[in-house]
């Protein structure tokens, strides 16, 4: 991997981390932090809204789309100023994402989803029906972070790909 390609990548990741650690834990404490327990799906008069699987959906369509529409305008604009190389050679599965626009942005939604649905498993084999607000909490910034880090990585590779 080329050094400034590197360090682009490591640079929006760690833009990322920060963000997505402060504000998810930061929402997921307003949300739920009152809450004794959370259950893991809608039901029993919490209302849609009052579940981890709800709130995982969001998370994930809302944070996969916002970084396929905001990350990739700093990246083109380091390529603009030839601070970073384009890439002539990606994994296929970088090469079939779209390259701009809103397109880049619901197939970073999907990408988010598709981490909402492995961390729901998990949690429906380690939690049971529900977990503690504060331990939602941690889990909430964990799945936040790792999945923004993923997606980052794909999308920063695809918008400097030309292929």
């Amino acid at each position: 991997m080329d050094p400034s390609h590197r360090k682009i990548l490591i640079e929006q990741q760690m833009i990322l981390l920060v963000m997505n650690a402060v504000l998810n834990a930061l929402f997921a404490w307003l949300i739920f932090g009152g809450a004794g327990q959370v259950p893991l799906f809608p039901g029993d008069g919490n209302g849609l809204t009052q579940s981890i699987f709800f709130d995982l959906l969001i998370t994930s369509i809302l944070l996969g789309s916002l970084i396929a529409l905001l990350n990739p305008i700093g990246v083109r604009k380091k390529m603009a100023k030839g601070e970073l190389p384009v890439l002539t050679e990606v994994h296929q599965w970088v090469a079939m994402l779209p390259q701009r626009g809103m397109h880049l942005g619901i197939a970073g939604g999907v990408a988010g989803i598709a981490m909402a649905v492995l961390t729901m498993v998990l949690l429906m084999i380690t939690a049971g029906e529900e977990m503690s607000a504060p331990s939602y909490v941690v889990t909430k910034t964990v799945f936040a972070c790792t999945a923004a880090a993923v997606v980052c990585q794909y999308l920063v590779c695809r918008v400097q790909a030309k292929l």
